[in-house]
């Protein structure tokens, strides 16, 4: 991101992004703790709902209860395939947050501790 930022080579704009996360620890580490917290929550949460939901699709809907003998094996597929593909989905939105956030402290930095772009 410190190379799209500066127009930098990747060394330097490799300092320049250990130094702000250093000046600004508290701050990425919140954010860094909160993105997580609400990763796992929503891969979770996602996995669950797409479960129960196949569950009782396949206990209540007539075309899928002739056809199919065992709910218990549809679930665990339908659960693992929900699981990869929120947990890619929720990692992208996870860089995307991280990536904001150093455009953020880096307005932050510039503007001598006022946001100008950030509002």
């Amino acid at each position: 991101m410190q190379i799209a930022i500066a127009a930098q080579g990747y060394c330097t704009s490799t300092f320049k992004a250990f130094d702000l996360v250093a000046n600004n620890a508290v701050k990425v580490s919140v954010t860094d703790s909160l993105s997580i917290f609400f990763t796992v929550l929503g891969v979770l949460g996602i996995t669950l709902a797409t479960s129960v939901g196949a569950y009782f699709a396949i206990l209540y809907i007539p075309f899928y209860q002739v056809r199919i003998n065992s709910a218990f094996i549809v679930t665990v597929v339908s659960g693992l395939i929900s699981f990869v593909v929120s947990a890619i989905y929720l990692s992208m939105i996870d860089g995307s947050a991280c990536a904001v956030l150093q455009c953020y402290l880096v307005d932050h930095e510039r503007s001598l501790g006022k946001v100008r772009y950030g509002n």
